[in-house]
C-alpha cells in the first residue's frame, strides 16, 4: 500500500521515465519538484491528467448553472478523483460529514462536534472499538 503523494508520485515518475525508484529516490528533493511542477503544468501521470480531465469537465458542465447547488465538482463527475469514495465511507462518518457541512452558525458545529465527541468516548468504552470511526470523528473534531 502506498504511503503518501510523495511515493505514489516517485513511483509513477519511475514508470514514465523506466528508472528504478530506488535511484529515484536518490535524486535531490529540488530535482524531484521540478518533475511534479512539471507535472502540474504539463500533466505526464495519470492521476494529474484525470484532474485536468476532471476539471475541464466540471468547468463546461458548470459554464450556465445558475445556481451554486446545481454545480458539480471534478470528482463528483469522475467518484475515481477522490482519495476515499464517498460510497465506501462509515455510514456514521457521512452522517457527520454532512450535519457539519450543512451547519450554518457556530453554536450548531459546536453542538455536532460535542456530539461526535460522546460518539468517540462511546466507541473507545466497546470491548472491541472500532479505531477508524474514532480516527475519522478525532478529524472532525478537530
Amino acid at each position: 500500500m502506498l504511503v503518501d503523494d510523495n511515493e505514489r508520485f516517485i513511483l509513477e515518475l519511475s514508470l514514465k521515465l523506466g528508472i528504478p525508484a530506488f535511484e529515484l529516490e536518490e535524486w535531490p528533493s529540488s530535482e524531484i519538484n521540478r518533475y511534479k511542477a512539471l507535472n502540474v503544468i504539463s500533466p505526464f501521470t495519470d492521476k494529474a491528467q484525470a484532474v485536468r480531465d476532471g476539471l475541464l469537465m466540471s468547468l463546461i458542465r458548470n459554464q450556465n448553472v445558475t445556481k451554486k447547488s446545481q454545480a458539480v465538482t471534478p470528482s463528483q463527475l469522475l467518484p475515481y478523483l477522490e482519495e476515499f469514495p464517498s460510497y465506501l465511507e462509515h455510514k456514521d462518518v457521512t452522517k457527520a460529514q454532512s450535519l457539519l457541512k450543512n451547519a450554518t452558525q457556530d453554536w450548531q458545529v459546536a453542538d455536532i462536534k460535542k456530539h461526535i465527541q460522546e460518539a468517540i468516548e462511546a466507541e473507545q468504552a466497546k470491548a472491541d472499538p472500532d479505531t477508524y470511526l474514532i480516527s475519522r470523528f478525532k478529524e472532525m473534531v478537530k
